[in-house]
């Protein structure tokens, strides 16, 4: 082939490519606009409503309502606003320590950035519940035993921060036999649970009823529940003490035997008062009226109800969503 016909196919051939490669300026792509709105977020959206709600609702000091709305906007979307709404409403309805971990992880998600006004607010409120919660601490045999309080797993190998009130310690492990106790934690104190467990070939079992059914209940001079309870013992003799406010105690003496269940009725006696006494009536009958006008001018001098030492706000945060 000579050259003319060389170069007459070779320009066939990149005719086509240099065609392709000159784009027509309306056929070309657009610019991108930076100003453009973001596509919507359907989980963002459902927590920004949550998140609303609970707010109007904290306003109306609906605590509880407004906790299940947080908790929601929480579950989608983590944010500082969700997480201090949240400690101002466990802290309303006493729910101490859930508010101390939601003040606590509003301070690490806000970060130095967040509102110095709101962050001082919070270390308030975080001293405050500390000074008011219970301590609880758990000892238990074997060391690898598992221990729940109230239900949840937790780490007993340091003292707990528990709520003021009754709470429910159960610890299990394999090849023991699983106990559980219930124990009292006021506000500011420390209570002490020991529970060892017993292997499961070597253990014996008593049932106790006992009524009324808040009365307290020992075995051997520790206290193991409040009414209805089922201990594990080892065999031999033991000791069932109960006892409750304005009524005759009650003491007596069993046999336990490896393998097997007794079940200890125990009813306590109510103790006569002096406030049955129908001259004491008498005499309070008789006075009655001069105190009712006595308490008529004193009234409006009582002070409200004890809500701590700040009370309870409704200060919602509604931005930063």
């Amino acid at each position: 082939m000579t050259a003319a016909p060389r170069l007459t196919l070779l320009a066939a051939l990149l005719a086509p490519a240099a065609a392709a490669a000159q784009v027509a300026p309306d056929a070309a792509p657009p610019p991108s606009d930076a100003t453009a709105p973001a596509p919507p977020d359907p989980t963002r959206d459902a927590a920004r409503g949550h998140f609303q709600r609970g707010v109007e609702l904290i306003e109306q000091e609906r605590w509880a309502d407004a906790i299940q709305e947080l908790e929601r906007a929480q579950a989608l979307r983590v944010t500082p606003a969700v997480l201090y709404n949240l400690g101002l409403s466990y802290r309303a309805v006493g729910r101490n320590r859930e508010a101390m971990g939601a003040f606590r992880a509003f301070g690490r998600t806000a970060g130095p950035a967040g509102d110095p006004s709101l962050a001082a607010r919070v270390e308030a409120y975080v001293r405050e519940l500390a000074a008011g919660l219970g301590r609880l601490d758990v000892q238990v045999e074997p060391a690898g035993a598992r221990v729940r309080v109230d239900g949840a797993v937790v780490d007993a190998r340091d003292v707990l921060e528990v709520d003021p009130g009754r709470h429910v310690v159960a610890v299990e492990a394999e090849g023991f036999v699983g106990e559980s106790r219930a124990v009292d934690v006021a506000g500011g104190a420390q209570a002490t649970v020991v529970l060892r467990l017993a292997p499961v070939a070597a253990s014996a079992r008593v049932v106790v009823r006992a009524e009324p059914a808040g009365a307290l209940v020992r075995i051997d001079g520790r206290d193991v529940g409040f009414g209805a309870v089922e201990e594990t013992v080892g065999p031999g003799t033991h000791t069932l003490e109960v006892s409750a406010a304005g009524h005759a105690g009650f003491r007596r003496s069993f046999e336990a035997r490896a393998g097997q269940t007794q079940t200890i009725r125990a009813v306590l006696t109510a103790q006569r008062s002096a406030l049955s006494s129908p001259w004491l009536w008498a005499g309070v009958a008789a006075a009655a009226a001069g105190v009712a006008v006595a308490i008529f001018f004193l009234a409006s001098d009582l002070e409200p109800p004890y809500r701590g030492t700040l009370g309870n706000v409704t200060d919602a945060v509604t931005v930063r969503f």
